[in-house]
C-alpha cells in the first residue's frame, strides 16, 4: 500500500468551527509522492463525498507540508487559522463545498 485518503470524525476537541464537520485526511509514502497519485485519490474521495454526504469538510495540515497545503487548495480548502510556531505549526482548513460549485 502506498497511501490512504479518507474522512473521519476526530475525538480531539479542537475548536467549534472545526469539530462539527468530518475531517479529511491523506498520506502517501515518500516513494509515491510527486507522481500525481495524491490528487487523483483525493479528488476521487472528495467527489464521492460530494455525491453521498454533501457538506463542509475540515482538514489539518502541518504548516511545513507544502505539498499537502497545495493539494488542499486544489480541493477547495481555505485556511481558517494557524496554531503553533515553526516546525510544529498546524494549519486548520475548511472546505465549504466542491471548488467551482460542482
Amino acid at each position: 500500500m502506498s497511501g490512504q485518503v479518507g474522512f473521519f470524525f476526530s475525538s480531539a476537541a479542537l475548536a467549534e468551527d472545526f469539530d462539527l464537520y468530518p475531517q479529511a485526511g491523506w498520506m502517501l509514502v515518500p516513494e509515491a509522492q510527486g507522481r500525481g497519485y495524491a490528487i487523483e485519490a483525493a479528488r476521487a474521495a472528495h467527489d464521492w463525498f460530494d455525491r453521498v454526504i454533501p457538506g463542509k469538510l475540515v482538514a489539518q495540515v502541518a504548516a511545513a507540508n507544502s505539498g499537502s497545503l497545495k493539494l488542499a487548495a486544489q480541493l477547495g480548502y481555505r485556511e481558517l487559522r494557524r496554531e503553533g510556531e515553526g516546525e510544529t505549526a498546524t494549519v486548520f482548513l475548511r472546505r465549504d463545498g466542491p471548488p467551482g460549485g460542482r
